[in-house]
């Protein structure tokens, strides 16, 4: 690793670092976090993303590795990095209004604001309005820059990260709902 560089992202600094070997840069997963949703607690939000990733065995947390970046507090730390390849899905393929428009349902199969020519079917954006016209009716609100992310318009903690297990149901004819777990 030889290069270091700082990139802006939404006004926000993104840590980066080349690697000679592979011929590809590595980004700071906490800093694109901080870009991308904004969290006054970008360090939290990703630790909170990580440990559900990890025991889901998630092919997400896979692909990140760690590498010494310089903080702001000019000490390097061992640093959470995706490669560009592995962070390419924040980009324009993720909005709502990728191939179609969300307000009305239409495809479009616009494809132009993909940097790689990227394209979905108008099926796979038909099953993007699907899920989005069943989250609007149930009272969550979209997230402008992922298909698949959504907010509950009135959150009661909008401040808080839950970190308790979720208890399955079990599921029977009796409705019974006793307890799984």
């Amino acid at each position: 690793m030889s290069k270091i560089s700082i990139r802006f992202f939404k006004d926000h600094e993104v840590r980066a670092i080349w690697d000679e070997e592979k011929s590809q840069w590595w980004f700071s997963i906490v800093d694109i976090v901080a870009a991308i949703t904004e969290s006054p607690r970008p360090r939290v939000y990703w630790g909170t993303v990580k440990s559900r990733q990890k025991a889901g065995h998630s092919q997400l947390y896979s692909r990140c590795i760690q590498l010494k970046l310089t903080s702001a507090d000019g000490k390097k730390y061992a640093t959470d990095c995706f490669a560009q390849e592995d962070i390419e899905w924040f980009g324009p393929e993720s909005h709502p209004d990728f191939c179609g428009n969300p307000e009305t349902g239409e495809y479009t199969g616009d494809n132009s604001t993909s940097p790689k020519g990227r394209s979905i079917t108008e099926q796979q954006f038909k099953n993007r309005m699907l899920l989005r016209k069943a989250m609007l009716d149930h009272g969550f609100k979209p997230l402008d820059s992922e298909w698949w992310h959504f907010t509950l318009r009135d959150e009661p903690f909008p401040d808080t990260y839950f970190t308790f297990p979720v208890r399955q149901l079990h599921n029977c004819s009796c409705k019974c709902r006793k307890n799984v777990n």
